[in-house]
């Protein structure tokens, strides 16, 4: 999974109430007058906590709140806005983009598929409810890997994006939170199970080759070449040689007092998002480590 950095803006909701009274018609003179219930309607929404943005041939593609929004970004310092989803019925919590289509998670609503051909007008395509709370998702064409809490691994045929299908499960031991797929091998954040490397060569019958228990709870992983980089909750960045999948095995960590929440690798460094102070955060919220190819 390519995630990029994920901090956290305010949420502006604008909401009318619109209040309806009934005239009374007292049954004695004692008796109250008859109120007829508040009626709440959401007339619009903007921004909201993100969670997820992937940047793609000059376009950013972000889960602002519970809306897919699309920026243009080719000049970074005059980011422009080009489309919006409507709202979507949860907070999107990951996302990725192959081609133009892009594949949203939603807590416990599932996967979403929003067509973004149009960025302009990006529209939602179609939906897959998953049985657990899907918090993480990868792709590969054809296909869409989702991190699905105590669900573990599920893999949706995405081939026709208006009506997905289950293709396969692994359910992994602990609560799947992050997944990145590369090669033959999807890698699981598996919070308290740490890293569970799952051979997906048959997508009907996935297995797992491979596990690396960490120290603190896996909250999403990246991977580059023979390294998959783990942001670990309370447990750091976790920096993992997977150049044997059978056999992986811990190159180096980076432990301070925050707490990693995610992590996106580029050109052999890990950069990682979190909360809290000290080594993991610095005055960003984000600091680069080292992270072998």
């Amino acid at each position: 999974m390519v995630h990029g950095q994920r901090t956290l803006i305010g949420t502006l909701l604008a909401i009318a109430l619109v209040a309806a009274l009934a005239p009374s018609v007292p049954a004695s003179p004692a008796a109250p007058a008859v109120q007829e219930p508040w009626m709440v309607d959401l007339v619009a929404q903007v921004g909201g906590a993100v969670q997820a943005v992937e940047v793609l041939d000059g376009y950013a593609y972000v889960g602002a709140g519970s809306r897919l929004a699309i920026l243009d970004v080719s000049d970074p310092l005059h980011p422009v806005l080009i489309g919006q989803t409507d709202v979507l019925s949860d907070l999107v919590g990951d996302l990725s983009v192959e081609g133009s289509y892009c594949f949203l998670v939603t807590g416990d609503r599932g996967l979403t598929i929003v067509d973004g051909a149009d960025p302009s007008a990006p529209v939602i395509a179609g939906r897959y409810n998953t049985p657990g709370s899907a918090l993480g998702v990868a792709t590969l064409p054809g296909y869409a890997f989702v991190a699905d809490g105590t669900s573990g691994l599920q893999i949706y045929n995405v081939a026709d994006p208006l009506y997905p299908t289950w293709a396969g499960a692994y359910n992994t031991p602990g609560s799947a939170n992050g997944v990145a797929v590369a090669s033959q091998h999807a890698y699981v954040a598996d919070g308290g199970g740490g890293l569970r490397i799952i051979n997906i060569s048959n997508l009907s019958s996935p297995y797992q080759v491979g596990e690396l228990d960490t120290p603190g709870w896996a909250r999403a992983v990246a991977v580059e070449g023979a390294h998959a980089c783990v942001a670990d909750g309370n447990g750091g960045l976790r920096v993992i040689d997977i150049s044997e999948p059978a056999n992986p095995s811990e190159d180096g960590f980076l432990d301070g007092s925050g707490y990693a929440e995610d992590v996106v690798v580029l050109a052999g460094r890990a950069y990682v998002s979190g909360t809290g102070g000290g080594g993991l955060s610095g005055d960003s919220g984000e600091r680069g480590v080292a992270c072998g190819r």
